[in-house]
């Protein structure tokens, strides 16, 4: 399965800004549609939640960890919004490959279960971030091994082209709208 995660760029750059402030690792929590075809999984991000100072737990240069508080408000978050839930956090000070660390992995296999119960029928993803790459994996609602994330898009245009389909999407059922009464008419 491929995994794709778009981005618009604007919640890119606000994300990057929060990710690599200050000197301690930083998180945020993505909010994503979803569709598939043919093996392909995509996940569209429409919203970001920048987690504060004080949502942490222990908040270090090299560990997260997320206070009860903070979990309960992601989680309904997500559910109300109807979106799957992508976790992102940095790794400071680190310029070579992004991957997760032995205590992100620990705490992926508790977090994973416990959006599994919340959010039943939702995709869970996690994004580590270093200052020159980015590494991340998904997870189903069933209990299956994680998938790599294949591609990460940063979509400059989105709306725009967004408004674009929307436009033309209209303009052509009111068209077909017009065929169908058309033909109605004639019978």
């Amino acid at each position: 399965m491929n995994v794709k995660i778009m981005i618009p760029s604007h919640l890119y750059t606000t994300l990057q800004e929060h990710l690599f402030w200050g000197k301690a690792e930083q998180g945020a929590f993505m909010f994503a549609t979803g569709s598939s075809s043919a093996g392909d999984l995509n996940l569209r991000v429409d919203r970001i939640h920048l987690i504060p100072a004080e949502a942490w737990d222990v908040h270090s240069s090299y560990y997260l960890e997320l206070n009860d508080n903070e979990k309960v408000k992601i989680m309904r978050m997500a559910k109300e919004l109807d979106r799957h839930l992508i976790e992102c956090h940095s790794h400071r000070n680190s310029h070579g490959p992004a991957y997760f660390s032995s205590s992100d992995i620990r705490g992926l296999d508790e977090f994973v279960e416990y959006v599994r119960w919340k959010l039943p029928g939702k995709i869970y993803g996690a994004l580590v971030w270093s200052e020159s790459s980015v590494h991340g994996q998904v997870w189903n609602d069933k209990k299956s091994s994680p998938v790599t994330v294949s591609r990460i898009l940063i979509a400059r245009d989105w709306h725009f082209w967004n408004k674009i389909f929307s436009y033309f999407e209209g303009l052509y059922k009111s068209i077909l709208k017009g065929f169908v009464s058309m033909f109605r008419g004639m019978a």
